[in-house]
């Protein structure tokens, strides 16, 4: 099996398409972006919304490397807790899931954007979404 973002991003399309259509449907001012980790899911949505608006990928992977970094305590005091046999007890990988998850979809839907656009946001979401993060 692939990486997790990878994964995460084949069965969901519509969600990703949903939660990408919210940021950019949110009133004006900050919107919070959050799953059960607030990693993979979370960093996915974000990746994809700021990649369709032009954000450097490398910007991208620098973030989601320094957000897997900042939870390495979280995963392992999860670890040390666990009395039985955790499948993948390492931290997981970081800089090259947001980029293989990203490649996936250039490669396998064209671009982010179709990707996106398969699964329900329209050109006025990607529009306002420009608007909100770009200006």
């Amino acid at each position: 099996m692939g990486p997790p973002v990878r994964g995460a991003a084949r069965p969901a399309p519509r969600a990703f398409a949903r939660a990408v259509a919210a940021v950019a449907d949110a009133p004006e001012g900050p919107v919070l972006v959050h799953c059960a980790a607030g990693k993979d899911r979370t960093g996915l949505v974000v990746a994809l919304a700021l990649s369709l608006v032009g954000a450097d990928v490398d910007a991208l992977a620098d973030d989601y490397e320094i957000t897997n970094q900042r939870l390495a305590p979280r995963y392992a005091e999860r670890f040390e807790l666990a009395d039985e046999a955790v499948p993948g007890r390492e931290i997981p990988p970081a800089r090259h899931v947001i980029l293989g998850a990203l490649e996936h979809l250039r490669t396998q839907h064209g671009s982010v954007e179709a990707y996106l656009s398969r699964a329900g946001l329209t050109p006025g979401h990607v529009r306002a979404l420009r608007a909100r993060l770009v200006g």
